[in-house]
C-alpha cells in the first residue's frame, strides 16, 4: 500500500512537471514571437494583418472543442488526475493562448508581455500552491490591474463598480469555503474549486485595502497607488507563509 502511494505521488509529480514544462516552453515561444514581430513596422503589419486573424480563428475553434471536451469529461466523471493532457489542462492552455492573440492589437508590446508573464505566473501558482492561494492571487492581480487603470478619470466609476463586484464575489467565496472545500458538481463528476477550507483573514485584509483604495481614489490623488503598495506587501507576506507551509 505504501509503495502504491509513493508510486502515485511520483506519477502525479511527473504529470505536473510535464504540464509546467509545456507552459514554460509556450511562454518563451509567445514572448519571442511578440518581440520579434513587433521589432519593425513591416514585420508588425505582416503579422498583425496576415497571421494573427488566422491564429485567432484556429484558437477559437480549438477553444470551442476544448470547452466541449472539458464539459463532457466532467459530466462523465472521468478521472484525469494523473493524465498529463487532461481536459482542464487543455482548456486552460487554449484559453490562455486565445486571450494573448485576442489582445495582441489592443495592448502595447510591454503590456502584452506583462499580461503573458502574469497569467503564466498564475498558472504556475495554480499547480504549485493550493487552490485557495490561487484564488487569493487571482483576486489580487485583478484588483491591481483595476486600481492601476483607475488613474484614468473616464474609467474611474466603471472600475470602482467592477472592483465592488469582484470584492463581493470574493466575500461570497470566503463565506462559502470558510468551513469546507468548495466543489462544483457537473453530472457524475465534479470540479474542486478549493482543496481545503479558506482562511478568511488574508482575503479580508486584501478586500479592505482594495475597497478603501477605490473609494479614496475619488477624493485623494494617488490613493490607488498606495493601495497597490499595501496590497503587494500583504500578498508578499501571504506568499512567504504559504511557501513555508509547503516545506
Amino acid at each position: 500500500m505504501a509503495k502504491k502511494k509513493i508510486s502515485n505521488k511520483n506519477k502525479r509529480t511527473d504529470v505536473l512537471y510535464y504540464r509546467m514544462l509545456v507552459v514554460f516552453a509556450a511562454l518563451i515561444a509567445v514572448i519571442f514571437s511578440i518581440t520579434y514581430f513587433t521589432a519593425t513596422m513591416e514585420r508588425y503589419n505582416t503579422f498583425t494583418f496576415g497571421v494573427v486573424p488566422i491564429i485567432l480563428v484556429v484558437f477559437a475553434v480549438l477553444f470551442v472543442a476544448a470547452t466541449l471536451y472539458f464539459v463532457i469529461q466532467r459530466v462523465r466523471g472521468t478521472d484525469e488526475y494523473n493524465k498529463a493532457f487532461s481536459s482542464g489542462y487543455l482548456f486552460m492552455i487554449v484559453s490562455w493562448l486565445l486571450s494573448v492573440f485576442a489582445l495582441y492589437q489592443a495592448l502595447t508590446t510591454k503590456r502584452l508581455i506583462a499580461y503573458v508573464l502574469v497569467t503564466a505566473a498564475l498558472y504556475f501558482i495554480f499547480y504549485i500552491y493550493s487552490k485557495e492561494f490561487f484564488i487569493f492571487s487571482l483576486y489580487n492581480v485583478v484588483s491591481v490591474v483595476a486600481l492601476v487603470l483607475m488613474n484614468s478619470a473616464s474609467l474611474r466609476i466603471i472600475l470602482a463598480v467592477f472592483l465592488a463586484l469582484v470584492s463581493a464575489a470574493a466575500v461570497l467565496v470566503v463565506i462559502k469555503g470558510r468551513k469546507a472545500p468548495i466543489t462544483l458538481k457537473m453530472g457524475k463528476g465534479s470540479v474542486k474549486l478549493t482543496d481545503a477550507p479558506i482562511a478568511p483573514l488574508p482575503f479580508c485584509i486584501s478586500i479592505f485595502i482594495v475597497v478603501a483604495g477605490a473609494v479614496l481614489n475619488f477624493v485623494l490623488m494617488g490613493a490607488a497607488f498606495y493601495s497597490i503598495i499595501a496590497l503587494f506587501a500583504c500578498y508578499l507576506v501571504c506568499t512567504v507563509i504559504n511557501t513555508i507551509r509547503m516545506m
